[in-house]
């Protein structure tokens, strides 16, 4: 394990690695990470600009995660959340446990979003905003939306097998600087 601990930070160290969390994502757990990370983005090293936009996208994903994580057999909200910084800018990664079933729909979305130009995101986000009905788990489907819309940039996912019913499903958002 000492071996293993010495890697992880050399990994942390190469990546530029912000802050980062791998556990259950309750309300007070998100609440603070969001600080911990306003802190951090705050620092005047960085991109005022990317920082703020990255804050607002992290708070986005984070929610996400926090709603939509599969509870499963042990009735959590595991997941993980990474906030690096390469050379241009911010990148979040996320990830979480989902229904198998989601992925379809969730996978079509995010790719629907990605071919989207930035005027039909804009129109996408306004048509839910005065359409969209509120799902049982809070979310009318604005979020990768905003998300989309904030980052400028394309999401970046994948989806791995956990066990027979679970997915683990995974978001990069670059947020590049000015």
């Amino acid at each position: 394990m000492i071996s293993t601990i010495f890697d992880l930070y050399k990994t942390m160290k190469s990546d530029n690695i912000i802050c980062a969390y791998h556990g259950n994502f309750n309300y007070d757990v998100v609440n603070g990470l969001l600080k911990t990370a306003k802190i951090n983005l705050s620092s005047p090293e960085h991109d005022r600009t990317s920082a703020k936009k990255t804050y607002n996208i992290l708070v986005e994903c984070l929610e996400n995660i926090h709603k939509h994580s599969e509870h499963g057999d042990q009735n959590t909200n595991e997941a993980i959340f990474i906030l690096s910084q390469p050379e241009d800018g911010f990148l979040i990664t996320v990830g979480n446990l989902i229904p198998t079933n989601e992925q379809e729909s969730l996978k079509n979305n995010i790719d629907e979003l990605n071919n989207m130009s930035r005027d039909e995101l804009k129109a996408h986000y306004r048509n839910i905003i005065t359409n969209g009905s509120i799902s049982e788990r809070g979310g009318a489907g604005l979020g990768m939306t905003d998300i989309a819309l904030k980052s400028r940039s394309k999401l970046n996912y994948t989806f791995n097998k956990f066990s027979e019913n679970e997915l683990f499903f995974s978001l990069s958002v670059h947020v590049k600087n000015k």
